[in-house]
């Protein structure tokens, strides 16, 4: 597994790109992330982002619409969704996705794990694969579809 030093300047553009986003979702209405730990998730997310394309050479997220229809980044034909944890690798360390968002362009979920200042790429799963391997589980807020870390591949079909 590849694994990544976080620098604080990656910390700092995540956390300024989340303010901005924030700031523009209030003046569009939009509901209020700061509250309780969607603050927390939404910048984990955007640093998964800004650690994704750094690592390689991808132009950073700037994209002021919180919705981009699950595609992070489009690499070829690829539409990539990355999802980031943080999470200690162990029996209970899946990527979780809404069922909804396979209704979405994503044809690739990737997944990243921050713990301390160190990023490891987990690996990732086309939307094919996720539908032959996922399985439904509940973690107290409604259904979602899950895939244990272990079934996931390094970049699979993500760079092609």
């Amino acid at each position: 597994m590849i694994s990544v030093k976080i620098t604080e300047e990656q910390r700092q553009y995540a956390s300024e790109l989340a303010q901005s986003i924030i700031a523009y979702d209030k003046l569009k209405g939009f509901k209020d992330k700061t509250i309780g730990c969607h603050n927390y998730t939404h910048n984990l997310g955007l640093l998964g982002e800004v650690i994704f394309a750094d690592f390689l050479d991808l132009p950073r997220p700037k994209n002021l619409e919180a919705n981009d229809k699950g595609v992070d980044f489009q690499i070829g034909e690829n539409k990539i969704d990355i999802k980031t944890k943080s999470f200690s690798f162990g029996p209970n360390l899946d990527l979780i996705i809404y069922e909804s968002d396979l209704d979405k362009l994503t044809t690739h979920w990737f997944m990243l794990n921050i713990i301390g200042n160190e990023a490891f790429f987990v690996g990732s799963i086309s939307k094919k694969r996720l539908m032959e391997v996922c399985e439904r589980k509940d973690y107290g807020f409604g259904p979602r579809l899950a895939v244990h870390y272990s079934l996931l591949t390094e970049f699979e079909g993500v760079l092609e």
